[in-house]
C-alpha cells in the first residue's frame, strides 16, 4: 500500500483497476452495466435477439415473435425491458404504421458487442457454478448449525 508524505496509508482508488493486460477498467461503468442486464430477463432477450439475428441477419424480430420465444416472461415485462435495453442502445426498434401496430426489435451492433461478454460469463459460470453452490451450501449449513 502507497503512504503520503505523512506517512499515512493512500486509501486505493475502486473506481479504477487495470486489466490483466494493463488496461484500465472502470468499476463504476461495470456496475452500471451489470445493473442494466442483472435481472431476469435482460439476458435471455439479449439472446434471443442475438440467435435470431444470427439466423436472419437482414430481418428483426417482431414483438409476438420475442413473446413466443420467451413463453413465461408477460408482455408487461417484455415490453419493460426492451424499452430499458433500446434506451442503452443494445436494442434497436421500429414501429410500423399499420392496424394492429407492427413493432421489430433487433439487436443493435452495441448489443452485438455484449455477446462475447455474455459467452465468457456463461462459461465462467459452467466451470465455477458448482464450486459457488457447494460454498453457499456449506455457509447455509453453517449457518443452520449455529442457530
Amino acid at each position: 500500500m502507497d503512504t503520503n508524505a505523512a506517512g499515512m496509508a493512500e486509501p486505493i482508488d475502486f473506481r479504477h483497476h487495470l486489466t490483466a493486460d494493463g488496461g484500465r477498467i472502470c468499476a463504476r461503468m461495470i456496475c452500471r452495466t451489470l445493473d442494466l442486464i442483472a435481472n431476469k430477463w435482460a439476458v435471455p432477450i439479449i439472446l434471443t435477439l442475438a440467435a435470431a439475428r444470427q439466423q436472419r441477419p437482414d430481418r428483426p424480430m417482431r414483438f409476438s415473435e420475442l413473446s413466443r420465444a420467451l413463453p413465461l416472461i408477460t408482455q408487461k415485462e417484455l415490453t419493460k425491458q426492451l424499452r430499458s435495453l433500446e434506451a442503452a442502445g443494445l436494442v434497436g426498434r421500429h414501429v410500423h404504421a399499420a392496424v394492429p401496430p407492427r413493432v421489430e426489435y433487433w439487436l443493435t451492433d452495441l448489443g452485438v458487442s455484449l455477446r462475447p461478454v455474455l459467452d465468457a460469463l456463461g462459461r465462467w459460470s459452467a466451470e465455477n457454478g458448482p464450486a459457488m453452490a457447494a460454498n453457499l451450501q456449506q455457509k447455509q449449513d453453517a449457518v443452520a448449525a449455529a442457530e
